[in-house]
């Protein structure tokens, strides 16, 4: 899974319809305490760590999965060749598949040329890819009509008591997710210096790029914002809720702007909240029209100012906030488990 939080929530989604089992490798430490803390409650799922190379840690997971009956195990994974190796022994698998960067790993594209030609594994394994641009690249590659099932990530809905939480006299601009090079960061340095009449707060990273950042705005004496590394995600889903306007900013140099499904874009919906996003065309797979949206050129910083400059003017009715917050509820975990799900045993 692409990253720890994301794969706890389908686990524990998946476990209201199964019992579930998670295999990680060398991930987590005090893996109940953290699971609890990332989930907000208890996993009702077995979680299982195996430190060793990626070889036996496969084993490791095969011996588990060979102790049940075939017709009782479903394997979720992202692993192409973990999926064929257990269709050869009749269990049949979900392969989960966010890119399309088949060509930088000569075996995995190999093996996938396999998996969608050979009868054996077609009937033993279902693919799921994260957009409707994906399944397109995945489908002109392989040649293939129309075997994949797309479904977009998701999030978890904030409660009542965060949706309803009073704003302040000074707007609050907020930024969650990476630090790289490649998140346009500083031209939301280049907004706080626009706009020093609202706060701004970047959260996410590491702390040597926090550092980094941290130095660019002394360096430029803006006192109007903060930046802090990775939060547990109450705390970056309360100051979500908290905003006036949320940065969704990402950059042309991120490579898979094609085809991905941010989770942070379904986490800034289901706030209803303002949103400054960048406008690449697969957004518009999951982004509604909505007058809290505003598009702005990825890497432009003219474009993002003048964007910025209309959307924090705006006067929001709670028609268009009702709207965003009810198309943003569309993409929670348990949906998404539950599609899945729908799609694997009707495909059956």
């Amino acid at each position: 899974m692409a990253n720890i939080g994301q794969t706890l929530n389908m686990a524990q989604h998946f476990s209201n319809h199964f019992e579930t089992s998670i295999f990680l490798r060398g991930v987590i430490k005090n893996n109940k305490l953290i699971a609890e803390r990332i989930l907000g409650q208890s996993p009702r799922f077995n979680i299982e760590i195996n430190n060793k190379n990626i070889v036996f840690h496969l084993i490791s997971c095969f011996k588990k999965i060979f102790s049940k009956p075939k017709t009782n195990v479903i394997f979720f994974s992202r692993n192409v060749p973990a999926c064929m190796a257990l269709s050869l022994f009749g269990y049949r698998s979900i392969l989960e598949l966010h890119q399309d960067n088949f060509n930088r790993y000569k075996t995995i594209d190999y093996l996938l040329g396999k998996l969608f030609k050979i009868s054996l594994f077609k009937n033993k394994i279902k693919i799921v890819v994260i957009s409707e641009s994906l399944k397109k690249i995945i489908c002109l590659k392989f040649k293939l009509k129309n075997d994949i099932y797309v479904s977009h990530d998701a999030s978890n809905l904030p409660n009542d008591d965060l949706l309803k939480l009073r704003k302040r006299n000074r707007k609050l601009i907020v930024y969650t997710g990476k630090l790289g090079d490649d998140r346009s960061v500083n031209h939301i340095l280049d907004i706080a210096k626009h706009d020093t009449n609202s706060d701004f707060r970047i959260i996410g990273g590491t702390l040597e790029q926090v550092k980094k950042y941290r130095n660019h705005a002394k360096s430029q004496k803006l006192n109007n914002i903060k930046i802090f590394k990775r939060q547990r995600f109450s705390r970056i889903q309360f100051l979500q809720c908290k905003a006036d306007v949320l940065l969704a900013f990402w950059s042309n140099n991120v490579p898979t702007m094609k085809y991905c499904s941010p989770l942070k874009l379904f986490e800034y919906m289901q706030t209803g909240n303002r949103i400054l996003l960048h406008d690449f065309p697969v957004f518009k797979e999951v982004v509604p029209k909505n007058e809290l949206i505003e598009l702005c050129v990825p890497d432009n910083l003219d474009s993002e100012i003048n964007a910025y400059t209309k959307i924090i003017s705006k006067n929001i009715s709670n028609t268009e906030r009702d709207k965003l917050l009810k198309h943003g509820s569309i993409f929670t975990y348990e949906s998404r488990v539950k599609n899945i799900l729908n799609f694997y045993f009707n495909e059956a």
